[in-house]
């Protein structure tokens, strides 16, 4: 919690503080020959009151951060945490109705009817950060009062290990970002692409990266998480079952009173299995095989276009052919999701894994209104343009040289 959760947002609420009076600042622009003489500026500004709709699976940092861009921006926020968190929704409501701000926020809970209600809000912006069929209904409800969205989706992240990759430390990278929250993490590696003659190499370091994270029993690690609820272990469970024992390179085992599914590899599933029509949103990761590097994009390219693009090569044109081929949310090269810790990046999907961008000084723009100003002083060329017309003309037909090259 304190890696995931609880710096990331300290992390933020810094930086925000640090810079927010730049970002607030009028911006200077230019303006045509046409309007010499005349100020132009535009400055961001509050939009008003935004709904935030926040997730289980990393409730006080999904939650908080979109609060504290929101509230940055000038904005009061409505918060509807997950009913499925309520132990950690209650610690964060205690400590948003305990800070200076608390007048700005106002906190709601309980389960889709709650969500519902409040989406038949007039708000003035709707941040939602969940899964891509609720953001659809979302979007679709907040159409009837034309009310703008940030939608955080998922979708199937895909990796690729390309063979001139150090395969130990990418699966050193990969599983630690796979198996973090057991899985539950929207930019995990939902699958991995990798070349046919690696297969032996992969199986032994994987389950010697594995090992060494977790032990040989990872149900009694403490590093090791549970599912959120029973009914997501139990749609897992079905889709590991699915799959053929033998396809089952590592882990397989699963306790559903305790919530616990083992950290687990299935090597080439059926594309038409539930592994891989679906995102995983768990710790099952599936590892397709390819001749070529062609072969491989084209069965990414088959999926709608993801939250993060993962490709570990030495060889930068090689990444540059994946990540120009292929759109994403995000493109990392030889790293999962550490994207997430750099403020100066926006965070965001693209199609339908999302569309918005937050983090740092992208949350404070995506939560305000861009408003342009103008100043014209009392003598100014303007007058040249008001009625007769027929003056007007005349000036305008010697002058139509000059303006075609504005």
């Amino acid at each position: 919690s304190l890696l995931t959760e609880i710096a990331p947002v300290i992390q933020e609420i810094g930086f925000t503080k640090k810079n927010l009076k730049s970002w607030m600042k009028p911006i200077k622009v230019k303006q045509p020959l046409s309007l010499i003489g005349t100020s132009n500026w535009v400055q961001f500004e509050g939009k008003g009151k935004v709904l935030i709709l926040s997730p289980w699976n990393y409730p006080f940092r999904l939650a908080m951060n979109p609060i504290i861009a929101a509230i940055a921006a000038g904005n009061s926020v409505c918060l509807k945490a997950s009913e499925h968190s309520p132990a950690t929704t209650e610690i964060m409501y205690k400590i948003l109705a305990n800070t200076k701000l608390h007048k700005y926020i106002k906190c709601f809970s309980g389960g889709p009817e709650v969500a519902k209600t409040l989406l038949d809000l007039p708000f003035d912006h709707i941040f939602f950060t969940g899964g891509t069929n609720i953001g659809k209904s979302i979007m679709k409800q907040a159409a009837q009062n034309l009310t703008p969205v940030t939608l955080e989706l998922g979708g199937k992240s895909p990796t690729f290990i390309l063979p001139d990759a150090d395969l130990k430390t990418s699966l050193q990278r990969i599983l630690w970002g796979k198996f973090m929250n057991a899985g539950q993490t929207c930019v995990a590696p939902d699958y991995v692409l990798l070349h046919e003659n690696q297969v032996a190499d992969f199986k032994t370091i994987a389950t010697s990266v594995l090992q060494g994270f977790y032990g040989e029993n990872a149900k009694t690690s403490s590093s090791y998480a549970r599912m959120i609820t029973t009914a997501h272990t139990a749609g897992l469970i079905a889709a590991i079952e699915e799959c053929s024992k033998d396809s089952i390179v590592y882990g397989g085992s699963h306790d559903i009173d305790t919530k616990y599914i083992e950290p687990s590899i299935v090597l080439n599933p059926s594309l038409k299995s539930k592994l891989m029509k679906e995102e995983i949103f768990g710790p099952i990761l599936p590892v397709i095989t390819y001749k070529n590097i062609d072969d491989a994009i084209q069965t990414v390219k088959s999926y709608d276009k993801p939250l993060a693009l993962y490709v570990f090569t030495e060889n930068k044109d090689h990444f540059l052919q994946i990540t120009t081929t292929i759109s994403s949310g995000a493109a990392l090269m030889n790293t999962v999701a550490t994207h997430l810790a750099n403020p100066y990046l926006p965070f965001g999907g693209v199609g339908a894994s999302g569309m918005g961008k937050y983090h740092g000084k992208f949350g404070f723009e995506e939560l305000s209104h861009l408003r342009s100003y103008q100043k014209i002083p009392k003598l100014s060329a303007l007058k040249s343009f008001l009625p007769p017309y027929d003056k007007l003309e005349k000036k305008l037909e010697s002058w139509k040289e000059v303006l075609y090259k504005l």
